[in-house]
Formats: C-alpha cells, sequence, structure tokens
C-alpha cells in the first residue's frame, strides 16, 4: 500500500479504486489514504463521488486530511472547498481548509480567500467559524496570502474584516 502511494499514477489508481467499494472501513480508509496523493482528475473525481454518496467514506476522509501532510494533497483539498456543499458536509469541508493552511501551498490562497467570504447571515456560527479557519489557513501560508488577507481585513464586510484581522496582525507580526 504504501509503494501505492508513492507511486501514485494510473498504475496506482487502477489498484487503489477496488478498495475504495469494499465494506470493510479499514480498507476503504487505506485506499482513502492513497488516493490523497493522486493528482489526476480521475482520481479526483472518484472521491468527491465516493463522499457524496457514502457517509463512512467522508468520515474516513475527514480523518485523514486532519493528519495529511504531504503537498501533493493540496489540489484535492483546494477541489473540496470549491466543490463540496458546505452546509451539508461543514466537517469535511473545514478539515479541507485546515488541511490547506497546514500544507501551506500558495496555489490554493485564491481558494481560502474564496472561502473566506463565503458565508450565510441565517447561519452566523457555522460562517464565523469556517471564516476563522480560512483566515488562519491563509495565516498559515504566510507571504503569498498576505495581500488576501490585508484586503479582507480592510475592505472585505465587516464579518470578514472580524475574523481576517487578527489573522493578519499575527501574519505581520511574524515579518
Amino acid at each position: 500500500m504504501l509503494l501505492l502511494r508513492e507511486l501514485g499514477g494510473t498504475e496506482a489508481l487502477d489498484a487503489i479504486e477496488p478498495m475504495l467499494a469494499d465494506r470493510d472501513p479499514k480498507v476503504q480508509r487505506d485506499g482513502i489514504r492513497s488516493m490523497l496523493t493522486i493528482n489526476e482528475s480521475r482520481a479526483h473525481d472518484l472521491l468527491m463521488d465516493l463522499v457524496a454518496k457514502d457517509e463512512t467514506a467522508r468520515e474516513a476522509l475527514t480523518d485523514e486530511l486532519s493528519s495529511v501532510r504531504d503537498e501533493r494533497a493540496a489540489p484535492l483539498c483546494g477541489l473540496l472547498v470549491t466543490q463540496i456543499d458546505h452546509r451539508r458536509q461543514t466537517e469535511l469541508y473545514l478539515s479541507a481548509i485546515e488541511a490547506l493552511g497546514r500544507l501551506g501551498n500558495a496555489d490554493q490562497v485564491d481558494v481560502l480567500k474564496a472561502a473566506l467570504y463565503r458565508g450565510e447571515w441565517w447561519a452566523p456560527v457555522r460562517t464565523k467559524t469556517l471564516r476563522a479557519a480560512a483566515a488562519e489557513s491563509l495565516r498559515k501560508i504566510g507571504a503569498p496570502a498576505l495581500e488576501a488577507l490585508r484586503e479582507a481585513a480592510s475592505s472585505g464586510p465587516r464579518a470578514v474584516r472580524a475574523v481576517a484581522r487578527p489573522a493578519h496582525a499575527r501574519l505581520e507580526s511574524r515579518r
């Protein structure tokens, strides 16, 4: 399994795909863990379909994202943030945002900026939680995200400014 994870690519994907449909949660979790670092659209499509249909797989992916350290997982995390319904799959959405910050991938700044501005007035607690996570993830990315945080802290909507200012101040103090 470790070898498949490291190799990635179509060959690994062909071997991992049946694991995703396995009824054994441990086998499915291993398949999900292996899929995180395969940056192919087919792999991303398989995972997106799986989490849309399977609660156990969604929970497994959420858990895996909370500990992922391999930067190759950043494109999948960005895809999750942009594609999944943050209202129905809040935990997975939050895990993907937090993973982007931990991975520190500058290519995902625009994804996190969009997440920072996303929200609903009728769900203020959830909105504040998700926005705060996006602001913190931008802070963790550092210099490449400085302008996005500066803009949000100074000219974003009031609720966005409220979560962006502390993150921006912490980032500026590190400089």
